[in-house]
């Protein structure tokens, strides 16, 4: 097993974005957005369940490669 697989499905990353969000809701923020690769199924999995909607969408190109990111909200 690799190191960076030692740290997967633990709970670190749910924790760390509890704390992003806790410091937006601190700076009175009513919402954040992110945008996530379309084929990123994991983390579309991950934001789902964090509440985020998809509000909309745009091309990201990487290198030569034209990729749809999908624009995803969570209001707070």
């Amino acid at each position: 097993m690799t190191k960076s697989k030692n740290y997967k499905r633990q709970g670190f990353g749910s924790k760390l974005f509890q704390q992003a969000l806790s410091c937006a809701r601190e700076q009175k923020k009513a919402k954040v957005w992110l945008g996530v690769w379309e084929r990123n199924y994991a983390a579309l999995k991950f934001y789902n369940k964090q509440g985020f909607k998809q509000i909309g969408a745009h091309v990201f190109q990487l290198g030569d490669d034209a990729q749809r990111d999908l624009l995803l909200q969570l209001e707070l």
